[in-house]
Parts: structure tokens; C-alpha cells; sequence
């Protein structure tokens, strides 16, 4: 089987660094012969009890085009980025693998992230995350003077404009920080409504998964809870 690119600019070994934390899903794309379907099935499903055991794995699927399609699209999701590469590289894994090698036709694998709908965040959440990734300090305090908003970050209490500022320089935009949104949620809460934003973050103080809850109450933010 020949092996081309999904994307002709992205080899997928090069999707198995960076991107963001969480779940991804692995598609291969399969252009096959029907002499060669019924071997393609065998060694795909030659895999899976090897794949359910492995750390990471959360589940897969083989579908095929109809009406006399070539297609066969493999889908699976896994946990990270990391633990995909692990069962992968695995010398038990790549002996599997080698039952492709003989059939016709051409496989595309790809690694992807998931998306989030920019609607579902509520302005202000949306205008704070914007103005800290473009680095504006300004526009960054001037969300916690518009009441007196309480941050707590890694459980630590920061009250007042001049306690926020010192963290805020040392911490967010000082430390040249940088949000990618991977989970948005939304929901009312006993103190007002509760926006809980999961990001990708990097920062010269942290880099990792990061947790925002912004506690909205009038439309500004009364609270910022910040963590991992």
C-alpha cells in the first residue's frame, strides 16, 4: 500500500508534537481495490484487541463508501497526543501495521484537534482572553475595575487593583501569556452565571493545560478562577 499526505504541506509525524492537550482524533483515508477490501478489514481488525489495551485509547471505527466506493475512513480518538504516539511507535504495534504493507491502493493518515463554536463564549470572557493574547495590559485591568473583582489563581487570593496588577504582571500578560481555547461551558450558578473556558496556555511562568472560570454577575466579571 502507498502511503501519500492527507494535507500535501503536513506529514502526520510531524502532528505528533505540538497542538493542543486533550483528546485527538487519527483518520486514515484508504483508497483500496476490491480484491484488496477483504484484506484491509482482516488487518484493521488485526489491531484492535492490541489498541484497546493500551493507555489512551477511547475507541475506533472502520467505515467503507457504498455503492461501489473504494473508501474506507478509519477513525479513532485517543486521549493525547503523547499516548497515540506511544501505542503507534510500539514495536508490537508496528508488526501489526506490516499486514498493510502488501495490499493495493493508497492510505492518507491524518492527527486533528477538535474546535470550539467562538459563540458559544460570552462577550466579555471572549474581549478579556482576546486583549490578554494581544498582550494589551490596559485593556487586560480594565476588566477588574469595573467592580470589585476577587482572582483566585492555583488557589492563591489576589484583591484589590494593586494586588491584581502585581499578579497580572508577573503572572498573565507580563509573563506574556497566551490562551488557545479548547472547551467552552456555560451554565448558571447560585453567584450568577459560570463560564468555564479550558485553554491551551504558554506563558514565560507556565505552560500547560489551563483552566479559566470567569463568575459573571451584571455582565462583568466578579470572579476569575484560575488553575490546571
Amino acid at each position: 500500500m502507498h502511503a501519500v499526505q492527507l494535507d500535501p504541506q503536513v506529514e502526520i509525524l510531524s502532528q505528533l508534537e505540538g497542538g493542543q492537550s486533550g483528546p485527538v482524533v487519527f483518520v486514515a483515508l484508504f483508497h483500496v481495490p476490491p480484491v484488496d477490501a477483504d484484506g484491509l478489514i482482516a488487518a484493521w481488525y488485526g489491531e484492535v484487541p492490541y489498541l484497546r489495551q493500551r493507555d489512551g485509547f477511547i475507541s475506533r471505527e472502520l467505515v467503507r463508501g457504498r455503492g461501489g466506493s473504494d473508501v474506507f475512513i478509519d477513525y479513532a480518538k485517543w486521549q493525547s497526543a503523547a499516548q497515540y504516539k506511544a501505542a503507534l511507535l510500539d514495536p508490537a504495534h508496528q508488526s501489526l501495521l506490516a499486514a498493510y504493507g502488501p495490499l493495493g491502493g493508497t492510505s492518507a493518515l491524518h492527527l486533528l484537534d477538535s474546535t470550539v463554536n467562538p459563540e458559544l463564549l460570552p462577550e466579555v470572557p471572549r474581549r478579556f482572553l482576546e486583549a490578554l493574547n494581544r498582550g494589551d495590559n490596559d485593556a487586560v485591568l480594565g476588566f477588574f475595575q469595573t467592580g470589585n473583582t476577587l482572582v483566585i489563581d492555583a488557589g492563591e487570593r489576589f484583591e484589590g487593583m494593586q494586588a491584581i496588577s502585581a499578579w497580572n504582571d508577573r503572572a498573565l500578560v507580563g509573563a506574556k501569556g497566551h490562551a488557545a481555547i479548547t472547551k467552552v461551558d456555560v451554565a448558571d450558578g447560585t453567584s450568577g452565571s459560570v463560564v468555564t473556558v479550558l485553554a491551551d496556555w504558554k506563558s514565560a511562568f507556565y505552560t500547560g493545560a489551563r483552566k479559566f472560570v470567569f463568575i459573571m454577575k451584571g455582565g462583568v466579571i466578579a470572579e476569575l478562577r484560575m488553575g490546571q
